[in-house]
């Protein structure tokens, strides 16, 4: 019975590492697609940041998706090295993730690159 539970929690872990791959994907079409659409109908002075802020939804969205696949995993075959590996992974998914709607948050556009000499 406990390795049918494992099989199937992992199964669903797979899914859900399947749903955010397809989710990140999608969001790279649709950034390039909006991106080319601005470009061509603006110019290079096109304002990308609703495009950004989408994409920023897309991602953070996947990311809470990976994180709960993670603990999925984690749940069903836990030992110490698995659970600090977790706790490596959360805490790096959870920076990124914070970092991302914060700026998307504030509005702060990215910095410009440095002058050419």
């Amino acid at each position: 019975m406990e390795e049918a539970i494992q099989h199937v929690a992992l199964e669903v872990a797979s899914v859900i590492d399947a749903i955010a791959t397809v989710i990140v994907a999608g969001a790279s079409v649709e950034v390039v697609v909006r991106s080319a659409v601005a470009f061509f109908t603006a110019g290079f002075g096109a304002n990308l940041q609703p495009i950004r802020w989408r994409l920023g939804n897309w991602i953070g969205l996947a990311l809470e998706l990976l994180i709960g696949s993670d603990v999925v995993r984690t749940a069903v075959s836990p030992s110490w090295t698995d659970l600090g590996q977790l706790g490596a992974i959360v805490v790096l998914r959870v920076v990124i993730n914070y970092t991302l709607m914060n700026d998307m948050k504030q509005g702060v556009p990215p910095a410009p690159p440095p002058p050419a000499p």
